[in-house]
């Protein structure tokens, strides 16, 4: 069963109640919560997911109300995970993002068995393209593109990697969107279903959109990687492509990863494996559609793993 086949009134009551465990890519994943905006939010960016009938999950999302004087001032939602309560309380209409931020937290705090690394991963026909890349570079935006253009979703935030293959583990979450790329990517990706517009602490707009149903359908196929490419969105500039070396992208993606040294020899050869595998590139872009083109031609092109 997926979340999506449960009426509006059987979602609300679960979830309010013992929670709704789902598989969500490698992991099982238990959403517990009152709130109207989180039963609807996960019913129309989840509802894909299958459901699993389980006790025990890896990680835990509890979203409640927040409660004494703060019930007074304006009724606020408070995240809680590992017993912890690590953001502070944000009103209600804030819920569905403070469920992304709370499952990015409990994903760098709780998964340990895999390289967890800080990147979107969209994949053509098994072969992936990693975009490991900072805050405010464009990665979000240029994977949804990439997504409205064919691409399969894998993740628009982690890059799973197992440590012994080097293969990766999608995880396809609804994508986060942010100021003029809510109404770019509204323009490309039509009929997707767009989460409520919420502005967060720093006042910047965000909107979430859910995932396609086929890439969640393929959310246990593995994929590997082919190409890493590290974008930076700069307005008015030219397209630029440039051919990295794998020592220095082995570095950047050690320096993008959450958690390679906490798996010692293992973790840093699953990076190494992984540069090696791939061929690397820097993009700097202000044209989507350049950018478009490039990575199609990266598809189309017969692929052969450069050698160690």
């Amino acid at each position: 069963m997926r979340i999506e086949q449960l009426d509006g009134d059987a979602l609300a009551t679960r979830l309010s109640i013992e929670g709704l465990t789902a598989s969500v890519g490698p992991f099982s994943v238990r959403f517990r919560s009152p709130l109207p905006a989180v039963a609807s939010y996960i019913s129309s960016h989840y509802g894909a997911f299958p459901v699993l009938d389980q006790d025990g999950c890896h990680i835990a999302i509890d979203i409640d109300a927040a409660r004494g004087i703060r019930t007074f001032i304006r009724r606020q939602a408070v995240f809680r995970g590992d017993g912890m309560e690590p953001f502070f309380p944000l009103p209600q209409d804030k819920a569905p993002a403070l469920l992304e931020w709370g499952f990015n937290w409990c994903i760098g705090r709780r998964i340990h068995h895999l390289v967890v690394v800080h990147s979107a991963v969209i994949a053509r026909e098994g072969r992936a393209a990693l975009l490991p890349a900072p805050p405010e570079s464009g990665k979000s935006t240029l994977c949804a593109a990439l997504v409205a253009h064919g691409w399969r979703l894998c993740s628009d935030e982690f890059a799973l990697v197992d440590p012994v293959t080097s293969r990766i583990f999608p995880l396809p979450r609804p994508i986060s969107l942010k100021e003029r790329s809510i109404e770019i990517i509204g323009g490309r990706m039509r009929g997707a279903r767009f989460g409520p517009e919420v502005t967060d602490v720093e006042g910047t707009r965000t909107r979430y959109v859910a995932p396609p149903a086929e890439s969640v359908a393929r959310a246990a196929d593995t994929v590997r990687a082919a190409w890493v490419v590290v974008p930076k969105y700069v307005p008015d500039a030219k397209t630029v492509f440039e051919t990295v070396t794998h020592a220095r992208m082995l570095a950047h993606l050690a320096d993008s990863s959450y958690n390679y040294n906490a798996l010692g020899p293992a973790g840093f050869n699953a990076l190494a494996r992984l540069a090696d595998g791939s061929t690397c590139h820097k993009l700097t872009y202000s044209s989507l559609d350049e950018a478009l083109a490039l990575f199609d031609e990266l598809a189309t092109a017969p692929h052969e793993a450069p050698g160690t």
